[in-house]
């Protein structure tokens, strides 16, 4: 949990799977699901990303009939 806590204060833009993917690689085995609950539960999380539609809307009025 601490290692958690300290990756987390080092690398302040990595959510839970990069976190997760760091201790796995250094010998840590641990589930997803508990990083990201030990990260909940200190407030370590970021906000999630929305992402939005940037594709234009192809037709702004009526449409004609042929």
């Amino acid at each position: 949990m601490n290692k958690i806590i300290e990756l987390c204060k080092e690398r302040i833009t990595y959510g839970y799977k990069r976190i997760w993917a760091l201790l796995r690689n250094s010998g840590i085995n641990i589930a997803k699901k508990t990083v990201y609950k030990i990260m909940k539960n200190n407030n370590l999380t970021l906000p999630i990303h929305s992402h939005k539609n940037k594709m234009e809307p192809k037709h702004l009025g009526m449409q004609s009939m042929q």
